[in-house]
């Protein structure tokens, strides 16, 4: 239908811009006078003369009325009777002509039909010619084949004669009609019938669904088995040489000749697949890309596992999993019925989703803390030592807060201690990450301080991307993995070449660029692990910073500036330089992470949008079941948000 209207869009929207041109054309005229007459009036002062008002505007009179409902709908209503009395007029002078004698010998001289109770007009084969409406407020409206066809008058006299002189040139409409029929019967044949082209659409799985006729044409949607639109041909009835095709993927439009050639090439191009032939496809091709990933096949080979090439039937494509003896231990398949990834036992019994399979076992790496059996009923937080200051170093990725880390710089004991706050801590009914996003960071770290129990004197929040810009300006920053990274899920590009990421353990000097890629993985391993990464980066960044020249003086001004001009801070470059020079060599504890085997617990919390993460639950009631997403979130031991405020009287005192 939207291919129809092409045509008369063009039209309207040429109409438009005249009418904008126009517009345009006076208000510039509008301008010029009023800048004239200004002159004028200046010319007039000089003189000793009153000014004139040359305004090309009328004076504007507001007047303020109230309406009284009576007079309103006795208006309305005599409206409506005048409308009512001319519609019934002119319907009973419509039934009069459709009835009259006249009208009767012009039907059968040109062999046509009125059907009864209608005031069409077809001709012998039953195709309606023509059609007469006649709307409630009494206006006549009439079309042809081919669309509206314009009365120069809204009177019974005016549309009894454009019936009269349109029937005198039946012949010429009647050869127009049977010329686009025979475009219309050509092309159906082609769609409906077997040929060259319907049986391309079988091949493929689609198909040309019903005929739509609108008043200029007929269309014909192309779907796969899904109803999902591939398609669209388009048939205008008075420009039935050619047909209107649009390609629903790419976007293609273009006028093709009614023929099994052109039309199977362009069937050719479309793809027929099912939203789940696409899912399985594309899992299947991802899976495959794994297999050949060097960093996933690091993980098998460490963990003196093999996955075997797929094998493939009617209700999956599967992926053995094997140890080093050869011994089948997993079947991980793609279920061809739901689009699901599984994993099966080697009997092919207790098939769980891939995603509710998944465990985290990475709390054994964690830096653990025995808690304290109960703790006050009043839990007051330990004052900071003596002239101490508190600091919020945040990474931004996108609007939420992606990296959270609270720094304590004691005088004492010449330290800086690093403190990583897991961004899935749930406060107040949110991520604790969402919050500067929502509510702004004075909000945030109004947040942060009562979940602590700590004032934070400072803040500075890094985009990520700048902070990779601050790494180039260094000339990059030296690290130490002493496990291997390893993150098939986090493509990088290279050189020209894609890959995912894997640094193996080792000593390496990263670009920036590198060192965002080291500070934001955690797929593999786990936000811990990431966390630790992000405080040893700001580590090396400090030992990179004390290891410059007096030369690159200038270079660190530049860092500085770079850092306080791009990012949200309220430190001033006075403050910033103080701060290096009384700070650069204070050592730096790193390592401490609130985690699951510390001071939280992970729960997860049901979503109605899809997730990495999901699991099957059933009614007690019922017994029916079903997948529900969910996302991990993080909240104290206990829900006791004290101990939260413990665990930092015991990491900074």
């Amino acid at each position: 239908m939207i291919l129809l209207n092409t045509w008369q869009i063009f039209s309207v929207k040429n109409q438009l811009a005249e009418t904008y041109q126009a517009t345009d054309d006076a208000q510039q005229a509008t301008s010029l006078i009023e800048e004239f007459a200004n002159d004028l009036n200046e010319v007039r002062g000089v003189l000793l003369l009153p000014e004139k008002d040359y305004s090309l505007n009328e004076e504007e009179v507001t007047e303020q009325t109230e309406e009284d409902p009576l007079i309103s709908n006795l208006a309305t209503y005599i409206a409506d009777l005048a409308k009512s009395k001319e519609y019934s007029q002119k319907k009973s002078e419509m039934d009069a002509y459709f009835a009259s004698e006249t009208f009767k010998a012009l039907l059968a001289n040109n062999n046509l039909a009125n059907p009864e109770n209608t005031y069409n007009i077809q001709n012998a084969n039953g195709l309606t010619i023509m059609s007469i409406s006649l709307s409630s407020d009494g206006v006549y409206g009439m079309e042809d084949y081919f669309g509206e066809v314009e009365l120069s008058e809204n009177t019974t006299s005016n549309l009894t004669s454009t019936i009269e002189s349109t029937l005198a040139n039946l012949q010429e409409l009647t050869d127009r009609i049977t010329t686009s029929e025979s475009a219309r019967t050509s092309l159906k044949n082609i769609l409906y019938s077997a040929g060259t082209t319907y049986d391309a659409m079988r091949a493929k799985g689609i198909s040309a669904d019903n005929e739509i006729e609108t008043d200029t044409g007929f269309s014909y949607d192309i779907i796969n088995q899904d109803q999902s639109l591939l398609a669209s041909i388009g048939l205008a009835k008075d420009l039935p040489d050619a047909i209107m095709w649009y390609n629903a993927s790419t976007g293609e439009k273009a006028h093709i000749a009614i023929s099994q050639e052109e039309l199977s090439a362009k069937i050719a191009d479309l793809d027929g697949s099912t939203a789940l032939q696409n899912d399985i496809s594309d899992k299947k091709e991802k899976i495959e890309s794994m297999l050949q990933d060097a960093g996933f096949l690091k993980i098998l080979e460490e963990s003196s596992l093999s996955i075997a090439t797929a094998r493939e039937d009617d209700n999956g494509i599967y992926y053995d999993i094997t140890d080093d003896t050869g011994t089948l231990v997993k079947t991980i398949y793609i279920d061809k019925h739901s689009g699901k990834v599984m994993v099966s036992e080697p009997d092919g019994t207790s098939s769980t989703e891939l995603s509710a399979a998944v465990t985290d076992n990475t709390d054994a790496q964690k830096k653990n803390l025995n808690l304290p059996a109960s703790l006050p009923d009043e839990y007051h937080s330990a004052a900071d030592a003596e002239g101490a200051m508190n600091m919020l170093i945040l990474g931004k990725n996108g609007s939420n807060v992606d990296t959270i880390i609270f720094a304590n710089v004691n005088p004492d004991q010449q330290k800086v201690t690093m403190i990583s706050i897991p961004r899935d801590l749930f406060y107040e009914d949110r991520k604790i990450n969402s919050v500067y996003a929502l509510f702004g960071m004075d909000e945030f770290i109004s947040q942060i301080e009562e979940i602590t129990g700590r004032e934070v004197d400072h803040y500075i929040l890094v985009d990520m991307y700048v902070f990779a810009d601050i790494i180039d300006l260094m000339g990059g920053i030296d690290i130490t993995l002493e496990e291997d990274l390893i993150d098939p899920s986090y493509a990088t590009y290279d050189n020209g070449v894609w890959s995912t990421l894997y640094y193996p353990a080792g000593d390496y000097h990263l670009n920036g660029t590198q060192t965002l890629r080291v500070a934001r993985s955690r797929h593999y391993s786990s936000d811990y692990d990431r966390a630790a990464r992000q405080q040893m980066i700001l580590e090396a960044i400090k030992e990179k910073a004390l290891s410059m020249e007096i030369a690159d003086a200038g270079t660190l001004f530049g860092i500085m500036k770079t850092v306080l001009e791009d990012t949200e801070t309220d430190i001033g470059m006075d403050l910033a330089l103080t701060y290096y020079v009384k700070y650069k060599n204070y050592s730096i504890e790193r390592g401490n992470v609130m985690s699951t085997v510390n001071v939280l617990a992970s729960e997860h919390e049901y979503v109605d949008y899809n997730t990495s993460a999901a699991e099957e639950v059933c009614d007690e009631t019922t017994g029916v079941c079903e997948t529900k997403n969910f996302v991990y979130i993080l909240t104290p031991y206990g829900g006791n948000w004290d101990y939260i405020k413990w665990y930092f009287d015991e990491t900074l005192n």
